[in-house]
């Protein structure tokens, strides 16, 4: 338990654009250290039982707050069905784990004894599963070429016209000669690009043909 409260935010952290400062990572292996001090002695002498709600509530508090970072955060890479699902699995945390927490003491008050009750295993079910639809996510890119390609498209939320448009792009095709090509306005082809660009992060055709063609 102490372990996967440590390496969850700090899983989190690595992902993510966005960093926090080193104290927080430091108070964050400092209290993992002192809880397993803790627990070790707590062994000795017969008081697992106290030190286990530490570590259960210490747990969850940073799994809620990593949910929170991915939330308020964004990934590293602008991958949109990735960055949708973890959003998506941040938020069922945020309104499971409490109600779990919540289950357990009700529970405690009643009579029944759950010890680590219904949030570890809650958690460790819920983590298991953002990995497992991450690493299908991951298998759909072993892919051939062609399908490979088409799948960056989908990954950068590019619409039809926008890939028509990129694949010119990177042909070298020119604005007028784009225009020409598919009827529409220069404009028009202009508006398009930048939406591209925007959307892949990049800054030009040859950032954008080593991300799409890759």
């Amino acid at each position: 338990m102490i372990l996967v409260a440590l390496t969850t935010p700090l899983n989190m952290m690595a992902e993510r654009q966005h960093k926090i400062p080193r104290f927080w990572k430091k108070l964050l292996f400092v209290n993992s250290i002192l809880l397993f001090l803790a627990t070790c002695i707590a062994f000795y002498i017969n008081s697992l039982a106290y030190v286990e709600y530490i570590i259960v509530s210490f747990l969850a508090i940073s799994v809620i707050l990593s949910m929170i970072w991915i939330i308020i955060t964004k990934p590293k890479q602008s991958i949109k069905h990735k960055e949708k699902s973890e959003r998506i699995f941040a938020i069922i945390f945020l309104v499971i784990i409490p109600l779990s927490i919540l289950g357990n003491y009700v529970f405690v008050e009643i009579g029944y004894n759950l010890k680590i009750g219904f949030t570890l295993p809650l958690i460790f079910i819920l983590l298991a599963g953002d990995k497992l639809i991450d690493d299908i996510q991951r298998l759909s890119l072993f892919k051939p070429r062609s399908e490979n390609k088409e799948q960056h498209f989908k990954n950068y939320s590019i619409t039809e016209r926008e890939k028509e448009v990129a694949l010119l792009l990177i042909e070298g095709k020119a604005y007028k000669q784009i225009s020409e090509q598919l009827y529409i306005s220069i404009p028009t082809v202009k508006t398009h690009t930048s939406t591209i660009y925007k959307k892949c992060n990049v800054k030009n055709r040859t950032e954008l043909a080593a991300l799409l063609l890759s």
